[in-house]
């Protein structure tokens, strides 16, 4: 999931957004925090009204490949390095079905 995740880190870490942590992004230490920011990167990835789209402007969207490895990596708890899941089956619901 990292490659995926770092292609936004070009434009996030040259804002200095102090909430993205190449290392260790997308996770959080706070399990509603991270449920929060995996749906927000959801939303704003796959067009959802509800957020800002992203990648933003003239950069292209994720290609359906990359759209369809993130909605698996979801749907199987976004799973750590360590395939330890971050996300309870409810909230990959409320994710995947915003």
């Amino acid at each position: 999931m990292k490659p995926l995740i770092q292609v936004c880190k070009d434009c996030h870490v040259a804002r200095r957004d102090p909430q993205f942590n190449s290392d260790i992004y997308p996770y959080r230490d706070d399990r509603s925090d991270n449920a929060l920011l995996v749906k927000r990167i959801y939303g704003a990835v796959t067009s959802n009204p509800a957020y800002k789209r992203m990648p933003p402007g003239m950069i292209p969207v994720l290609p359906q490949e990359s759209l369809a490895k993130l909605r698996e990596w979801i749907q199987n708890g976004a799973l750590t390095e360590s395939l330890q899941p971050t996300l309870t089956d409810a909230e990959i619901e409320e994710i995947l079905n915003d």
